[in-house]
Parts: C-alpha cells; structure tokens; sequence
C-alpha cells in the first residue's frame, strides 16, 4: 500500500492516466489500447483508423479461491436473509428492526441463517474505435499518439431464484415463505421495501471510458545471423471517466468503464524479429485507478453477503495495482500479407481497500467483502492478421485480423472464452 501512494505520487506529475475494465464483476475482456490485438504497424504511414470488436458470454465466473460457479454466486455461494438485518444504520433503523421482530418471531427465536441463491448468466459485446497519428522524426524514433473510444453492451439475463432454506433448516416457517421466498417478484418487492434493493436483470448499453495513449517506439537493427531486429516500446495513458457508473440500487447494475475513478496505464515492451519471418517478445503494464468517493453498500457486520447490504454509506475506494505480463509468438508476413499470431497473458490486480466516510461503519467489518479480494486471470489468445502493405499505388492500405481467446484458469473474474475482430485502415 505504501509503495502504490509513493508511486501515484510520482506519477501525477505527468498528469495523464487509463483504466481496468470492470462490471459488477471484472471479466477478462480486453481494454480497448491492449497490445494482444494491436494490427502491426504499416511502415511509412501517419495515420492509422479503425474499430475492434469482441464478444463473450457465460454463466459460470470464477471465485476468489479460483473454484468455478454460477455467474451471480462469484463472491458468495449462496446469499442469506438473515445476516442482512444485523447492525443497521440509523437511516434504516426502524424499518429493519421491525421486520427483523417479524422474522425472529417466525424462526421461534433461532434466526441464524435463511439462504437463498440466484444464477443466471452474463453477456457482453464491446465496439471500440481508434485513431493514431505518428509523430516521425520528432524524437529518435516514431511517437504515436492514439484515441480510443469504447462503445460497450451489458446484459445479466435468465436470473434464477432458489430457496435453500429447505435443505438446511428443519422446518421453514410460513411468514418467511409467503413474505419472502413465495417467487421471485415476491422476494424482489420486500427487498425494495426493505433497502431499496432491485433485483431485475440488468441490460445496459452505452460509451465507456475515452482513453487517450502516448506510445514512443524505436527499432534498433541487428547484424546478425539469426536476429535481424529488436523493436522497444514505451507508453503512458489517461483514461477519462466518460461511461455510465454503477447504480448501487441496482444489484446486478454495471458500469461501462471504471465506474467513475480516472486511472493511468505505465507499459514497456520488447519485441525481437529473427529470420523465416518469425518475431518474437512481451510486454509488461501496470494499470493505476486512482481513489474514488462515492455513496456504496457497506457491510455491517462480517457474515453478510454482498447481494443483501441494507446499508448504504459513503466510502472511498483505494483500488489495488494491476499488473499485467503478455509474451508473444508470431509468424509474421509469411505469406504475402498473413500473419499468425500466439500470445500467453497473465493479469492480477491487488486488493481494494475501503475507506468509510462515516462513524456508522468499521472499516475491518466493510472490508470483509470478497469483491474487495484479488483477482487474476490466465488467458491463452490466438490471432491470424492479414494485410495490404503491398498495395503501394493506392490511397489507404487495409489490415483485417480475427482473434480467439481462451480463458485458463483465473480467481474473482468472469473468465470467458471470447472471440472478435479489427479492422484498420493507413494513410
């Protein structure tokens, strides 16, 4: 924590920044500048223009010990009616305690837990636009200056509701069943009665977060028998909270891009050309999110599971640093304009942090929710590009590519198979 306050230190003085995508849950979809689907450079041409597509859908999610579930049971495996009534704020006070008389009456005096679940299953379509202009000769080497803009579609669909009080507890009473667990509209109107909670699918569509990215880029020949060249790269970003934030009233509501926290992504790479057209290298990123103060569902006590949080309070978010490690191997212009492509990715983000705003809530208690735990992700993704680089008499010369990626194992994620495209154009 300490070094992460050092750095953002440091690094504001640049005063850009970028983003981690991320929705009720973070998935492993790509950002919309990651090098794994960039279209390789077409030499002698400043500008570059194009869009990215890729789609993914599932409804299993991994959770924070890496074990796969349904989609919603990511951070808790099931959710539990009893536990949300411990410990309410003043605002709600009144309200919970007389329900929670209700529910103490009907359990006889032993209201421990009442689990239910919900499954369902996550789909996701990003749409994002770029442009780039290459600086040449204004330094050694080329310094490309890029916009993107992510058009993006969220949908958690064909939710589930189950009562699994039945299989744990002897004997269900009847308040709890017809006042609770009846059906879903049932068990979704107490719970707007209660905190204001709305369990409706959520389909959200919209612009995510604009990101602007400066990238310095130098090749360096080589004289040798087998590597011929050794490209380095460096690049520094600001991602602009520009997308729709996460209505917190809302439990499966998403945000298209970072949910309101500008951010900065550092990264470096290497990339190594030997001969038979095969290069090889990796890239390494860090994602900074800076701290965002807002209203969120707070826990008020340890056992409470995060779908059911009565609560609500102000609270700043100090997000986890991300790293992010790719390497590469690719069949490069083998066949006149087709390339093959093989990249290994591995991200893993740190823990947020919760910071409360308010005596209401214990900053240990708040920060009990496994949301707030690690994530990472292993992918394996598969590209083909082809290219008209030999198309010299012409004004724009076009590049198309269609990637695959596979999701290996990861924890705290919906770790999806995806699968999309780019198309780019140079002049």
């Amino acid at each position: 924590m300490k070094f992460k306050k050092i750095l953002q230190g440091v690094l504001a003085s640049y005063m850009i920044s970028s983003s981690v995508f991320c929705v009720f849950a973070p998935s492993n979809t790509f950002p919309p500048y990651d090098p794994n689907v960039r279209l390789p450079k077409c030499p002698n041409m400043r500008i570059h223009l194009g869009a990215t597509a890729e789609y993914g859908q599932s409804n299993s999610a991994r959770d924070y010990t890496g074990d796969k579930h349904n989609v919603l049971n990511i951070y808790d495996k099931y959710q539990d009616a009893a536990t949300m009534f411990k410990n309410p704020s003043d605002s709600i006070k009144e309200a919970v305690a007389l329900e929670y008389n209700n529910m103490y009456a009907a359990f006889g005096g032993q209201l421990i837990t009442a689990p239910i679940s919900f499954e369902g299953e996550y789909r996701e379509l990003d749409l994002t636009l770029f442009g780039k202009y290459t600086l040449k000769n204004f330094i050694d080497g080329d310094l490309d200056l890029s916009v993107h803009l992510p058009v993006r579609w969220r949908k958690i669909e064909n939710i589930q509701f189950k009562d699994l009080s039945k299989i744990v507890l002897p004997m269900v009473p009847y308040y709890y069943q017809q006042n609770y667990t009846k059906n879903f509209d049932v068990f979704n109107a107490k719970m707007k009665e209660l905190g204001n909670i709305d369990f409706s699918e959520c389909d959200k569509s919209g612009i995510g977060d604009l990101v602007v990215m400066l990238e310095w880029l130098r090749s360096f020949k080589q004289n040798k028998e087998a590597l011929k060249n050794v490209d380095m790269f460096l690049r520094i970003g600001l991602s602009c909270p520009t997308a729709e934030t996460k209505d917190i009233d809302k439990v499966f509501s998403m945000s298209l891009g970072n949910d309101g926290a500008w951010g900065m992504p550092i990264g470096f790479g290497l990339g190594l050309d030997f001969s038979n057209k095969i290069r090889a290298g990796g890239d390494v990123e860090f994602f900074i999110l800076f701290d965002e103060t807002k209203e969120r569902r707070l826990k008020t006590d340890p056992d409470q599971t995060e779908f059911l949080l009565l609560n609500k309070g102000r609270a700043t978010l100090d997000s986890g640093l991300t790293w992010k490690f790719n390497i590469f191997l690719q069949a490069y212009r083998f066949y006149k304009g087709l390339s093959l492509k093989l990249d290994y990715e591995y991200i893993k983000h740190d823990d947020d942090t919760l910071y409360e705003k308010t005596d209401t809530f214990d900053r240990t208690v708040i920060n009990t929710a496994n949301s707030l735990k690690e994530w990472n992700t292993h992918n394996l993704i598969f590209q083909v590009n082809f290219d008209f680089f030999m198309w010299q008499s012409v004004l724009t010369r076009p590049q198309l590519s269609l990637f695959y990626k596979y999701p290996i194992t990861g924890k705290n994620i919906i770790n999806m198979d995806t699968f999309g495209g780019q198309l780019g154009f140079n002049f």
